[in-house]
């Protein structure tokens, strides 16, 4: 499975989890889950921030909600091999 794109997933349910999270902890107040729920979307903007192209390094989720399937940098076919962590 391609390692880009299970990031990229990652990141968006986090964000769509952790604001949910966040909206229940405040409504009911709830502090403890609403922090909780802050720290869950940051963590989702730090993962999506980590999604980059494996030949050049350009980020690839800057302004987009999905990830291309080129680099729009370099051209390079986004299919995950050659990821080193």
């Amino acid at each position: 499975m391609n390692h880009l794109r299970v990031r990229h997933a990652l990141s968006m349910g986090l964000s769509i989890f952790g604001a949910g999270l966040a909206l229940l902890g405040s409504s009911q107040n709830w502090p403890v889950c609403m922090w909780v729920g802050f720290a869950l979307m940051f963590a989702s903007i730090v993962i999506g921030l980590t999604v980059r192209c494996p030949n050049c390094g350009h980020n690839l989720v800057r302004r987009r909600w999905t990830l291309p399937n080129f680099c729009p940098e370099c051209g390079q076919a986004i299919d995950g091999s050659g990821i080193e962590e």
